[in-house]
């Protein structure tokens, strides 16, 4: 998503210079000399300043394949009967949280396949290794091709925040400010984010 909305950015900003780094894990700011940081979800920002620009709803999914095999969950406590594709770069990834008329509750999920990046995990779950919890908008292109089979519609994920992060707010160029407006309206531009698919 990111990347061809810099690039658009920076067709719309000729004069501008951009280094664009994509990684999953933290930098520091100040050292890498980064002037905003795109991140997802928990965030441990001491000393940091921090705008929140939207946020990514998440959907849970298995391959037709596996589903074939293993069956289809028709509530959560049905995933303590399956196998899970997890994302380790989180508190506690082995349980996860469903909310239903306003009551949330959290089920322990077994998994013999874990990651630190989203889209291994989501290449798992087209390869039929397991259900998965990925955001929405990695994973709409996957559901509209029937690769994947989105499940358990009727239960929300509690969703990932989007922040835009400094390493100050007392000095934030105008060229950054600008960047970061825009980003946010392109969130609020696309369906996926506003937790809808097509």
């Amino acid at each position: 998503f990111i990347s061809s909305r810099v690039a658009r950015f920076k067709t719309l900003h000729p004069a501008l210079k951009i280094n664009l780094n994509l990684n999953d894990q933290p930098h520091d700011l100040v050292e890498g000399n980064i002037d905003v940081a795109i991140r997802l979800g928990e965030l441990n920002t001491r000393g940091y300043a921090v705008r929140k620009l939207g946020e990514s709803p998440f959907v849970t999914v298995a391959a037709p394949a596996y589903l074939g095999v293993y069956g289809t969950p028709a509530s959560p406590d049905d995933l303590l009967a399956h196998n899970c594709v997890v994302y380790a770069q989180q508190d506690n990834p082995l349980e996860w949280h469903f909310s239903k008329a306003d009551k949330t509750r959290a089920i322990v999920v077994s998994s013999n396949f874990r990651s630190n990046n989203l889209l291994v995990l989501r290449d798992a779950a087209i390869a039929g290794v397991g259900v998965a919890r990925l955001p929405l908008w990695m994973v709409d292109t996957e559901i509209k091709a029937g690769l994947l089979r989105p499940l358990l519609e009727s239960y929300r994920l509690p969703p990932f925040a989007i922040h835009a992060v400094f390493p100050s707010s007392r000095q934030i160029p105008a060229k950054v400010r600008l960047f970061v407006n825009f980003i946010k309206e392109e969130l609020g531009s696309v369906s996926y984010f506003l937790g809808k698919r097509g």
